[in-house]
């Protein structure tokens, strides 16, 4: 296209490349000219520019001269409450290790007597299990005697019973005895008055008054025989009734025995069920200490812990206390710096 413009119109084509050489070297001339001035400016920026670092380096210093001094004085505070309050944390931490200290002695020592007292309750809970098993036997044997004593004591009144029986029977006899001694005696007056009509009979009255004779001495026998077994039936008797009374004696000595036993009997139950109640408090009181014994080991090694850890805050307190005392000589010493500048 730009050749057929060239060979079409060599005049025109000309001219253009003319006027676009006259651009070329215009745009050239006006770019060395804004080269020129751009350097111009430059300089002048930079003058300006250094002039205004100058002045800005100057407004920081003594800006930063005059944030430094209340800066140092806003940390010269803070470092003096820090180091308040890290003395007062250092005192509160010594006397919590010291308490804590304490506590854990205290807590040992506790656990200690708390381990002798478990102990003793152990053997006191096994005394109590021996008292109570002891106290069901003396119980057991003090009803089988109170059996045994009811049944001696029913026997004894059999036995009273009985002699009192024979007591009865021997009067009975000792009257019988009496009725045979009174017709001994009058079978005697008969014969007496047989042989009185005998011997009035003479010769024919000899014969009755043999038998007469010997009826006599039949019921004098009679007589005398029925004496001794009364006497020795009133002997039987009186026998008889002494031994009822001393069964009478004895039965109610066995009475008061009997009494006795129940009475024995009522306090070894109840002093069974009293051991069984011991030995049931005791128990409690064992698991409780036994409780009681695991609460304190708790606390003692809570005690330990809190004894190291105080340890730990007093270690820290004086770590933190070390930073104060180092940042309150740097801020004394930039203070200084700042005023001697």
């Amino acid at each position: 296209m730009v050749g057929i413009f060239f060979k079409e119109c060599p005049e025109s084509a000309q001219t253009f490349m003319n006027d676009i050489m006259a651009l070329r070297g215009f745009l050239t001339n006006q770019q060395k000219v804004w080269v020129a001035q751009a350097r111009e400016t430059a300089e002048s920026n930079n003058q300006t520019l250094l002039i205004v670092s100058i002045l800005g380096v100057s407004a920081g210093l003594a800006m930063s001269i005059l944030f430094a001094g209340k800066l140092s004085k806003s940390l010269l505070n803070v470092s003096e409450d820090l180091a308040q309050g890290s003395e007062r944390v250092s005192t509160a931490s010594q006397q919590i290790a010291s308490t804590a200290a304490t506590l854990s002695q205290s807590s040992s020592s506790q656990a200690a007597s708390l381990e002798e007292t478990v102990a003793t309750l152990e053997e006191l809970t096994s005394m109590v299990r021996l008292n109570t098993d002891n106290a069901k036997q003396a119980a057991s044997l003090a009803s089988a005697t109170r059996d045994v004593a009811i049944k001696g004591e029913s026997e004894i009144k059999t036995l009273i019973s009985s002699i009192q029986g024979i007591a009865a029977d021997s009067k009975k006899i000792a009257e019988i005895t009496t009725v045979i001694d009174d017709i001994a005696f009058q079978t005697n007056l008969l014969a007496l008055n047989a042989a009185v009509e005998a011997a009035r009979a003479g010769e024919q009255g000899k014969g009755f008054a043999v038998v007469a004779e010997a009826v006599r001495n039949l019921a004098q026998r009679s007589s005398e025989s029925a004496k001794v077994i009364a006497t020795l039936i009133n002997d039987s008797v009186g026998k008889i009734e002494n031994g009822a009374n001393q069964a009478s004696v004895g039965g109610k000595v066995l009475e008061e025995i009997v009494t006795s036993i129940r009475k024995v009997s009522d306090l070894n139950s109840e002093i069974a069920t009293a051991s069984e109640e011991q030995s049931s408090g005791i128990v409690q009181i064992s698991q409780v200490m036994n409780q009681l014994d695991q609460v304190t080991q708790q606390n003692a090694s809570a005690s330990q812990e809190s004894a190291a850890s105080a340890e730990e805050l007093s270690e820290q307190s004086k770590s933190l206390k070390d930073g104060v005392a180092t940042l309150t000589s740097v801020v004394t010493g930039s203070n200084s710096g700042s005023m001697a500048a």
